[in-house]
């Protein structure tokens, strides 16, 4: 055969055919590769801020909210796809995906893998920690320990019980006042039932100063995520992030933060 004036052999034509269909069909393996990339760094993105909405007080809301999104879309969960702080401060979603090569399958890449990762943090603007709570609106109070932190889980133990190990907390009953105030004295007795526990509910919880007879200073408070009862009759469960009505009268400092929050709008940074 002859092109241009010069004998060209067909099997050259065939093989300078094949060679440009294979480049084309790598063309489109990349374009479609990177289009379903963006793609599902705008799925990811979308269900970062539909799951943000529960932070950072319902971090487990906002974990399952990620999730069943994510489903929704068709897109793989694994167990470390949402990753949510357990103080409800930060959440992370991480997806995974491959795509089926057309003709990338030639050099040896059958499956095409990208991913996508997006993470929002969540911070509290005006916002603080309360400063005073009715008495009968609090479940109960405990000591203030070592180490306290939201989203830690707790095991709470009646104040008249021996043999409480040291990972356990003791509770005690408020008798006054009737409002209770950050820096000043709680009037306690002892507490002999958890009867209203046996079923999952959230509790306030004030914490403690150092003890002085029947008394202790307030030091803040918290919300409790009560699980129930265990085999024992204490009450398990973990501290939360929780927001109350109403605006703060008084900025107190971080060490009277414990998790229960009043004021303040929520600002999401996602990167």
């Amino acid at each position: 055969m002859r092109i241009g004036g010069q004998e060209v052999k067909p099997t050259w034509l065939i093989g300078g055919g094949l060679g440009v269909l294979l480049l084309a069909g790598l063309f489109f393996d990349v374009w479609q590769s990177y289009a379903r990339r963006k793609n599902l760094e705008f799925e990811v993105a979308d269900v970062a801020g539909i799951a943000a909405k529960y932070l950072p007080f319902r971090p487990r809301e906002a974990r399952q909210a990620a999730i069943v999104e994510l489903e929704k879309r068709g897109l793989p969960v694994s167990d470390g796809s949402v990753t949510v702080a357990p103080d409800g401060y930060s959440l992370e979603i991480y997806v995974n995906a491959e795509a089926t090569a057309y003709f990338a399958w030639i050099v040896g890449n059958p499956k095409m893998q990208f991913q996508a990762k997006k993470s929002v943090s969540v911070e509290l603007d005006g916002g603080g920690p309360v400063e005073e709570y009715p008495a009968l609106e609090c479940g109960f109070a405990i000591k203030g320990y070592e180490g306290f932190s939201v989203g830690q889980n707790v095991i709470i133990s009646l104040s008249g019980d021996t043999d409480v190990p040291d990972y356990a907390v003791k509770a005690y009953r408020i008798k006054g006042p009737a409002n209770l105030v950050v820096g000043q004295k709680a009037v306690l007795e002892p507490m002999s039932s958890f009867e209203n526990y046996a079923s999952p509910q959230e509790a306030v919880v004030v914490i403690l100063g150092e003890f002085e007879d029947n008394a202790a200073p307030v030091k803040g408070f918290a919300a409790l995520d009560a699980e129930g009862l265990d085999q024992e009759g204490r009450i398990t469960g973990r501290f939360i992030r929780k927001m109350v009505s109403g605006e703060i009268k008084t900025q107190l400092p971080a060490d009277a933060n414990f998790g229960l929050l009043k004021g303040g709008t929520p600002r999401y940074t996602f990167k």
